[in-house]
Parts: structure tokens; sequence; C-alpha cells
């Protein structure tokens, strides 16, 4: 286990620091990548059955297997982040396979993207944007945990 930063933040923490992107350096809540994250006293809070993600997300390398933004408290939770097999390659999923990670996802490292992706039950209508792109779309693949809460 590391020495927690200088500012004291506890080691596993998000910390509000800077990243260089191509446009110079911007404020980011940076994550450790094995640990931290913001978590929600109710559990029942994103127990949602449609749900729509808007993130800002960039990569600081190449990368597989990272979320950015999931639920592990149920069993075969959903998560929004990048393909297990293909580097920068964003999915969004409930769990295989119910996993949607279309070839126009790719992300390049050091360049910020806003990320919509969103979640439909009962096999409704998913969308993931990269900005205003619409890069992947699916219906009829059921997101089998997220709509099983009311």
């Amino acid at each position: 286990m590391g020495s927690p930063p200088k500012d004291g933040t506890p080691v596993g923490a998000p910390l509000l620091t800077t990243a260089d992107f191509t446009n110079g350096p911007q404020p980011v809540i940076q994550f450790d990548g094995a640990s931290s994250g913001f978590n929600l006293t109710n559990g029942l809070d994103m127990h949602l059955s449609d749900m729509t993600f808007y993130i800002v997300v960039s990569l600081s390398r190449d990368a597989i297997s990272q979320v950015m933004l999931g639920n592990y408290r149920d069993v075969a939770g959903w998560a929004v982040g990048i393909s297990d097999g293909t580097a920068d390659r964003v999915k969004w999923f409930t769990a295989p396979p119910n996993s949607l990670e279309p070839a126009g996802a790719q992300l390049t490292v050091g360049t910020p993207y806003l990320l919509t992706a969103t979640y439909a039950s009962a096999g409704g209508i998913k969308n993931l944007y990269l900005g205003t792109n619409l890069v992947g779309s699916a219906t009829g693949i059921p997101l089998s945990y997220a709509q099983t809460f009311n």
C-alpha cells in the first residue's frame, strides 16, 4: 500500500488534480484504478431499468478491462468501461453476453471525450455517443440485470 498524497487525501480516494490534454492541462478527478470511486449510501439509487450516463473520459495510456462507472453490489451488475479484448474500445454492458462494444467506439489516448451511454430495459434501444457522434446502437438485447429492479 502506497503512502497517501501530500495533500492528505486518503489512499484510494478520488484526487482533484490536473492532466495534460491536447488543449493543455485541465482539472480532473483522478482515481487510482483499483479501489477508488464514489459510493452511494443508498444501494437502491442505481437500481434503474432505463438510464443514461454523460461522462467526460480520457485514457492516459493504452488500456483494456477498465471500468469507468459501474454497480457491482449486485451479482453481475452493469458497467461502462473499456473492452476486455480490444484496447481503448468503449463497451457498455451488464454482463456477457449482453456486452456492446462497437468498432466505432475507439478512444485515442490523451484525448478527452464526452461519452453518452444509454441503457434500456426489456430489449429497448441502447445508444453510445462519443461527443455528438452515434458510434453504437442496438435493440432487442435485454439488459437483464438492470431491468430486474423496480
